[in-house]
């Protein structure tokens, strides 16, 4: 339904017995979390649903999220846990260790070794997949100086209306095909190598002007990325990573 990660978590604290910190609350023993952030702003309570995080939602606010999307029944809001802590966890210490922002320096150090200039273009992207593909690749126009790797961190979502396959990079991917320009390449990724629902995990999708003749917003239309993508060989596969520090979206230069 196009809700962010930091309402999702929120609805997701308040049906589980462990997130939101409860699963720091239901021991006394000293507790050290090492936190990997797939969250825009690396806001702990957030990622994962803060297992060991004071929480600073109420079910209140999870209610409030479900009745915004269509969501809620009172079938739902029965399961929903008991409050989620608000305090007491000083046996917790949080630490986090890999973020987004932490992946992106090191991919302008990747690209200064290999003689290309690096620009950061913004480590809060969200917002619609398709939406967020236009901008990027307008800004990109911007930067004369060649080649050039732009770069982008966050985490887009998609408004799903149709039945295809698909996932938000690969959406982002298609979509910036109406906009992208020759000497340009697009490289869309979850970092955790599966985006969205394929028949076959999926990590995101490079791509160039389109090589033949494609009806574009057909597939965006039906949210079929996927489909479209694999008939152009653009699809990446990398099988899960095993960790996750969100979205990168990078954007090659050259001319």
């Amino acid at each position: 339904r196009g809700a962010n990660i930091t309402a999702l978590n929120t609805v997701r604290k308040h049906l589980s017995q462990v997130k939101g910190g409860q699963l720091a609350a239901n021991t006394k023993a000293a507790v050290v979390s090492l936190i990997i952030s797939d969250v825009i702003g690396d806001q702990l309570d957030v990622v994962a649903s803060g297992l060991t995080v004071v929480d600073p939602s109420t079910s209140r606010h999870a209610v409030a999220i479900l009745r915004k999307h269509g969501l809620y029944t009172p079938q739902l809001h029965q399961v929903m846990s008991a409050e989620t802590p608000k305090g007491g966890l000083k046996h917790v210490r949080n630490v986090l260790i890999g973020s987004n922002n932490l992946a992106l320096e090191q991919l302008t150090v990747t690209a200064l070794q290999h003689g290309i200039q690096p620009h950061i273009l913004t480590t809060t992207l969200h917002g619609e997949a398709r939406v967020a593909a236009r901008k990027l690749v307008q800004s990109s126009h911007r930067h004369r100086r060649r080649p050039a790797l732009l770069l982008a961190g966050g985490e887009t979502t998609v408004t799903v209306r149709g039945k295809g396959y698909g996932g938000r990079n690969q959406e982002l991917a298609l979509a910036a095909m109406k906009y992208i320009k020759p000497g340009m390449t697009l490289l869309a990724l979850a970092t955790d190598g599966v985006d969205g629902h394929t028949p076959r995990p999926v990590a995101g999708a490079f791509t160039k002007q389109p090589p033949l003749p494609l009806d574009i917003d057909h597939y965006l239309k039906h949210n079929d990325s996927y489909t479209a993508l694999r008939k152009l060989g653009c699809l990446l596969h990398t099988g899960p990573t095993g960790t996750n520090v969100g979205d990168i979206i990078m954007i090659l230069v050259e001319k």
